[in-house]
């Protein structure tokens, strides 16, 4: 075999192994965003459910903390935060044009 051939098959299994690289990324970003997804569907029914702030904290067990910025479940009572004043401005918007 020439050196050129040896420089040929490793350059191939570079590139394979960086389409497996690129792959493997590819099914973790799909998976995040799912998972976000369902999250996010998660939200939203709670919202149509008439949950509020104080309820979904005391359902997560945030109120038993002293500090509930450590636990696991601040960032979706963070997300659904957001989602309700989101809501709750255009529920009020709604109500001021009828």
């Amino acid at each position: 075999m020439r050196p050129s051939s040896f420089l040929l098959l490793a350059a191939d299994k570079d590139v394979k192994m960086k389409a497996k690289e690129v792959s493997k990324l590819e099914k973790e970003a799909l998976k995040l965003e799912k998972a976000f997804q369902k999250e996010q569907k998660q939200i939203d029914d709670m919202i149509k459910r008439g949950y509020r702030p104080e309820e979904v904290a005391a359902k997560l067990g945030l109120n038993k903390l002293e500090d509930a910025t450590t636990s696991k479940a601040w960032p979706f009572y963070q997300a659904f935060l957001a989602k309700y004043k989101s809501a709750k401005e255009l529920r009020k918007a709604a109500t001021n044009t009828a």
